[in-house]
């Protein structure tokens, strides 16, 4: 999809990670689920500078 200069997009970020081309079940919320693959926060330069203070936080008990 072409997305032409100028236009706004709406980022619906509520709908991340389930894509059920990817996951079996997307709409199960299953901590346990294999995301690494994915680009949840970016890649190269661009990648997301909180990403391992993200990942901390999702660990504490």
């Amino acid at each position: 999809m072409l997305v032409p200069a100028g236009e706004r997009l709406l980022l619906l970020i509520g709908a991340a990670n389930r894509d059920e081309r990817v996951f079996p079940e997307p709409d199960v919320y299953d901590l346990g689920r294999d995301t690494s693959p994915l680009i949840s926060f970016g890649g190269g330069r661009h990648f997301c500078l909180g990403a391992h203070l993200a990942r901390l936080e999702a660990r504490w008990p």
